[in-house]
């Protein structure tokens, strides 16, 4: 039995991409043996990452967005299936820059790295558009008031 994740290696066997899946434990191997792919991935050989994704955090830890004001650096566990097996995403936060989430990739084969940045959506903070409509309902409110307490 496999679960995610399902990395994409770089390496080939008989012609065939060579991918890793989660079973019990541990990534393993899976390569083409000509003729299929293994059916019992349990048995086949582990794959550590461990290193190598160290070496990841690392790089990142070092970039000078990160060095000036990051904190909170974790690693993104949920990747689409067939993920590059050598490319990894982190995301962390920044002091100076609290309105947004920054997403780090690097590829440790390559060394290629992309850098976004998502906003983040604080709970319980109101948009500039929502404060300025409920401002504009309180004064209509006002003006209500104002006009029925003239009636009386």
């Amino acid at each position: 039995m496999a679960s995610t994740p399902v990395l994409l290696a770089n390496r080939e066997t008989n012609g065939w991409k060579n991918f890793y899946v989660w079973s019990d434990g541990s990534l393993r191997t899976m390569a083409f043996d000509g003729t299929s792919y293994p059916s019992n991935p349990s048995v086949e050989p582990a794959y550590d990452r461990s290193r190598e994704l160290e070496a990841a955090r690392q790089q990142i830890e070092v970039q000078e967005i990160f060095v000036q004001d990051g904190f909170d650096l974790t690693l993104v566990e949920q990747v689409p299936i067939f993920y590059p097996a050598h490319t990894y995403q982190f995301q962390f936060k920044h002091h100076g820059d609290p309105q947004n989430l920054y997403q780090f990739t690097i590829d440790m084969v390559t060394g290629d790295t992309q850098l976004v940045t998502q906003q983040v959506k604080n709970e319980g903070m109101e948009s500039k558009e929502t404060i300025i409509l409920k401002f504009e309902i309180i004064m209509l409110r006002l003006s209500i008031a104002r006009v029925l307490g003239s009636l009386c």
